[in-house]
């Protein structure tokens, strides 16, 4: 019996270890983020060599490159949306029950969605138009209005598509940018 409780003990030590050691090894949201975007930048430069194989036209580049930002800007406009009905519905309750400074917080987040969603919006008919200059131009918004968010909250809203401008500033392994520098294909496995 006492032998028994050692062996679980043991076993439980194991356990609780094995835990530890895989919650130690998984990345921080900022180091998924980083890891997501050197995956994109991965894959956007092996689309760009592939262009440059199969002399793909500029237009159906520039479409294959800003597909996946247009779409993530379609889905996200009516989340920015449904995010500042549900903001402004948090400051109506703060404002009854008289918490003003809360309230004009609130406010001032739902303000901030809508306009993200309006250039969400504008991104997707600035792509629709193959519009480059004018998804720049949303995307510097998207940034701004960004940041007023963090300001206020003190946290990164959620987004599931990258900048061009975020993009260029993602890190890469050194094996992975020596092989796209030969033409090569890095795994998108192994983008850090």
């Amino acid at each position: 019996m006492h032998r028994q409780r050692h062996i679980l003990v043991a076993l439980l030590l194991i356990v609780l270890c094995s835990f530890a050691a895989r919650a130690a090894k998984e990345a921080t949201p900022a180091q998924k983020r980083l890891q997501a975007m050197a995956k994109e930048k991965i894959r956007l430069v092996r689309m760009v060599q592939r262009a440059a194989k199969t002399n793909m036209s500029v237009t159906d580049l520039v479409k294959a490159s800003y597909a996946a930002i247009a779409k993530g800007n379609a889905k996200q406009a009516q989340e920015n949306l449904d995010m500042a009905d549900k903001l402004d519905a948090v400051a109506d309750k703060a404002s009854a029950r008289r918490k003003e400074e809360k309230a004009k917080k609130y406010e001032k987040l739902a303000v901030c969605y809508r306009y993200y969603s309006k250039q969400n919006i504008y991104i997707v008919k600035a792509y629709k138009k193959l519009d480059v200059e004018a998804m720049k131009k949303g995307f510097t918004e998207v940034l701004k209005v960004e940041r007023r968010i963090i300001n206020l909250t003190g946290k990164r809203p959620r987004r599931n598509w990258f900048t061009p401008q975020e993009l260029e500033k993602a890190p890469l392994s050194k094996k992975d940018a020596e092989m796209l520098m030969k033409g090569q294909r890095p795994p998108l496995a192994t983008a850090n």
